[in-house]
């Protein structure tokens, strides 16, 4: 069995939209030069990591497992999970 048979882990497509995200408006690897770089950045990270709790959560919810005032709570913990691994492990 080749490795481009196997899954991608779920992880991989929202890293893949920071990366592109980080080199297309924060100017690539020089993002730290500059101040306005660094938080079109934190933007791109802030925004790029949106689509995955409105899913997840989303599914949770039609499933049973988050019901009413905790798909908040669910979403904003999600969301924060993802974004700091975006701006800690993207630069």
């Amino acid at each position: 069995m080749s490795l481009r048979a196997l899954p991608l882990p779920p992880a991989t497509p929202r890293g893949a939209r920071g990366r592109l995200a980080g080199h297309r408006f924060a100017g690539g690897t020089n993002v730290f030069d500059r101040h306005k770089a660094f938080f079109k950045f934190a933007l791109a990270a802030g925004i790029s990591t949106i689509i995955s709790p409105a899913f997840g959560v989303t599914s949770l919810g039609v499933a049973g497992f988050a019901i009413g005032q905790t798909t908040a709570a669910i979403s904003l913990t999600w969301w924060l999970g993802d974004v700091t691994g975006d701006l800690v492990f993207t630069p």
